[in-house]
């Protein structure tokens, strides 16, 4: 008769169902893990869609205008990523397009 302090031996069912256990964490870990790059890849995200923001391109200016045109650029793409479509939207844009020009032609 088996002694009642002894652990029961562990069979083929409890390796398998540890086993399946592990891959269910990892797989919900896992889709947890792409849930959150998606969400964040979404906030990075540019609306190329948005014509105004071809105005913000600096690559093709010299390297001191390109200095003076960089933050607006920069600044255009965030807008663009983490704001919603709409009016204001544009006319944000509008007027960053103005200091932008105006803060190059100062630096000419």
């Amino acid at each position: 008769m088996p002694d009642q302090n002894q652990e029961p031996v562990k069979g083929k069912e409890d390796d398998s169902s540890l086993q399946y256990e592990r891959e269910l964490e990892l797989k919900l870990k896992l889709a947890s893990e792409r849930q959150e790059l998606k969400e964040q890849m979404a906030k990075l995200a540019v609306d190329y869609t948005e014509p105004i923001l071809r105005y913000f391109e600096y690559q093709h200016l010299p390297e001191k205008l390109q200095q003076v045109s960089r933050p607006f650029h920069e600044l255009a793409q965030h807008i663009v990523g983490t704001l919603p479509r709409c009016p204001e939207r544009t006319v944000a844009l509008r007027k960053l397009l103005e200091g932008k020009d105006a803060a190059v032609r100062a630096a000419l």
